[in-house]
């Protein structure tokens, strides 16, 4: 799989925004239907609000994180098609790089599974080598999905810090989800 990653890849680059993916959270617990929104949104779909598709207590999605499966399930009602992919076996720079080629010759952000308190999915919109940051859509900030200091995202994360973040749980290290609806509009 990393014979097929380019190493040429420019030092700044955004997904191909086909949308201003704004997204209004009201819980930092559904990030999961939140990223789904964002990249959805981004890729040009028009989805129905998180807000308004999620049903049951918020209580319950406390006790129940949202794992690849699931994550999947909620793209798939998002009407993207989307595989699972396993990056434990990756070196640091890899999987940076791997992030960096989703961005520009895919032009579709990746959705990844981060180890917080519980776990937490975000999406890479994009990267800059200089500031050696990726942009990244996280539910967890503020109350909606754009920071006008950016260009694109509410916030950013250093290289470092994604790839420390980035151990999901014992059997879930390094575990992206990416779409692969080429047939968009």
């Amino acid at each position: 799989m990393t014979e097929n990653l380019k190493t040429n890849l420019p030092s700044v680059a955004y997904i191909g925004l086909k949308d201003i993916p704004l997204v209004t959270h009201q819980s930092r617990i559904r990030c999961g239907y939140y990223t789904a929104e964002w990249i959805a949104r981004a890729i040009g779909l028009h989805p129905k609000p998180a807000n308004e598709i999620i049903r049951g207590p918020l209580w319950f999605d406390i006790f129940r994180p949202v794992l690849p499966r699931d994550m999947m399930a909620i793209f798939k009602f998002r009407g993207m098609d989307s595989v699972q992919v396993d990056l434990s076996k990756f070196s640091v720079s890899e999987r940076a790089n791997w992030i960096k080629n989703e961005v520009t010759i895919k032009r579709k952000p990746p959705s990844i599974l981060i180890r917080k308190k519980p776990l937490h999915w975000i999406a890479i919109g994009g990267y800059d080598d200089e500031k050696k940051i990726f942009y990244i859509y996280d539910s967890s900030f503020g109350l909606n999905s754009t920071n006008p200091n950016l260009p694109i995202g509410n916030s950013t994360i250093k290289y470092e810090d994604l790839d420390k973040l980035w151990t999901g749980g014992w059997f879930l290290n390094y575990r992206a989800i990416v779409i692969n609806t080429d047939n968009l509009n």
